[in-house]
């Protein structure tokens, strides 16, 4: 493995998700203290983007969209559209236009998942690799929130800080096109089992033959493939309203000097949780990792309804990067080895639904706030959410006999 190759599939969700997405997440306190927008909007600009996110997944889901003359120009029209739509919040502020913004943004945030996957997948057949590419989502919302920092430090606008972000955006953006790998490692099929026995020095030596995708045997089949569609929407559900809301929650906290920094170690947790879920994947089997994950993620969600404690907050945080991300790296490659009809593609199922978990997640927030003027009772709902996604791996589990 090569050290571009490394920094390329990071840098491919650093700036689709981490940054395009999720930087969201650390400008809503600035903006709402500027009061550019009030909470309500706020949460409807947050839902915007997750249905973004949702019509790119349905989208690109068309095997269409997976010829392989078309999948390195839609990773670089992902990456570009991504800094481009960061500049223009630095420019637009009217509330259809951000709207609108965001929008588009979601869209290609699920381009960079759905098409970064297929290229990492295609081009590094390994599942650090795989893990690599998930951890680049920490690495954009830690280095996007400790922007925000420096930048409130100076006294800039939100507007400023759109704009500086998206010059950062481009240059991640031409990186990933400068750097994108010349020599595939296989054959790609969306819904073809991951193979770690390639490895990117070994192209000269594996003959045609060898690359050929075939169906998994049957004995691989650990779940079904309508129950990972659904868990993973209760997934998304579960996860997005700590995840869109703590710096906000954050705010009720005395001033401390770790409070700005509270969603940072959402994506400290975040670059690391690949790697370690991978690990535990690999010592305990990947539907018993996955369980884990989704009960773990449960309680940490929860911990962020004591919004008065800094340091169960932390715990939160920490805990909610270690598992959210974790549980994609988790799905993503499972999807990839069920036996589903034909006609679908199961990667870009699974997206839909975790968009679809995603977008009702500020919606319900929205009007429990209203109603209750507290997002206790959302964090609640959320955690209840990945409570019942890990049940119903517990329940497969059992199903197909696995310990």
């Amino acid at each position: 493995m090569r050290v571009k190759d490394y920094l390329f599939s990071v840098a491919i969700l650093t700036l689709g998700m981490g940054l395009g997405r999720f930087l969201y997440t650390g400008m809503m306190p600035v903006i709402l203290e500027e009061g550019i927008f009030d909470f309500k909007a706020l949460s409807y600009i947050a839902s915007s983007n997750y249905f973004g996110y949702l019509f790119g997944a349905l989208l690109f889901s068309f095997s269409l969209f997976h010829r392989p003359q078309y999948l390195k120009k839609s990773l670089i029209l992902s990456v570009l559209s991504t800094a481009l739509l960061l500049f223009l919040l630095s420019v637009l502020t009217s509330f259809p236009s951000v709207l609108m913004i965001r929008f588009l943004a979601g869209i290609s945030s699920a381009a960079a998942i759905i098409f970064g996957a297929i290229t990492v997948l295609k081009y590094f057949s390994s599942s650090f690799m795989t893990a690599s590419f998930f951890s680049g989502v920490g690495l954009g919302i830690l280095l996007g929130n400790e922007l925000v920092n420096i930048a409130l430090i100076k006294q800039y606008t939100s507007l400023q800080i759109w704009f500086y972000i998206s010059l950062f955006a481009m240059m991640i953006a031409l990186f990933i096109i400068f750097c994108h790998p010349k020599i595939e490692v296989g054959i790609y099929h969306p819904n073809a089992p991951i193979n770690d026995d390639y490895s990117d020095n070994k192209e000269s030596s594996i003959a045609k033959s060898d690359l050929e995708v075939k169906d998994p045997p049957f004995k691989l089949l650990q779940i079904s493939w309508v129950s990972l569609i659904i868990l993973y929407g209760f997934a998304g559900y579960g996860y997005i309203i700590t995840a869109t809301y703590l710096p906000v929650i954050a705010q009720s906290l005395p001033a401390s000097k770790l409070t700005p920094h509270l969603w940072s170690l959402v994506g400290v947790g975040a670059i690391f949780s690949c790697y370690f879920w991978l690990y535990l994947e690999k010592k305990i089997g990947v539907l018993s990792a996955l369980f884990w994950n989704l009960l773990t993620q449960s309680l940490f969600v929860l911990l962020s309804i004591f919004s008065d404690s800094l340091w169960l907050l932390v715990i939160s945080a920490f805990g909610l990067g270690a598992t959210f991300m974790g549980t994609t790296s988790l799905v993503m490659p499972l999807a990839r080895k069920l036996i589903v009809p034909k006609t679908l593609n199961l990667v870009g199922l699974v997206t839909l639904t975790y968009g679809i978990g995603q977008i009702l997640g500020p919606l319900v927030t929205s009007v429990i706030e209203a109603m209750a003027s507290s997002l206790s009772l959302a964090s609640i709902s959320g955690s209840i959410a990945l409570l019942i996604a890990s049940l119903i791996v517990l329940y497969e589990k059992v199903k197909w006999g696995i310990k």
